[in-house]
């Protein structure tokens, strides 16, 4: 099953202008945000991701994960 979401204006991890090693609080913000995303979509909507890669977590300008 494939799932696609809107484009939404947002940097991918890989392109985030804070790419380079980041503030330990940033760093653990951001994997909780992907860990809550990963528990929702494989518990609730039965979906597996099976490419994660920090090229494919899009963030905002604010370093929230985008949904």
């Amino acid at each position: 099953r494939h799932w696609l979401s809107a484009r939404q204006e947002a940097d991918t991890m890989a392109q985030h202008p804070n790419a380079a090693p980041a503030v330990d609080a940033e760093v653990c913000h951001v994997v909780v945000q992907i860990a809550r995303i990963l528990i929702y979509l494989h518990e609730d909507m039965d979906i597996i991701h099976r490419d994660l890669k920090p090229s494919n977590v899009l963030l905002t300008g604010d370093n929230m994960v985008s949904e």
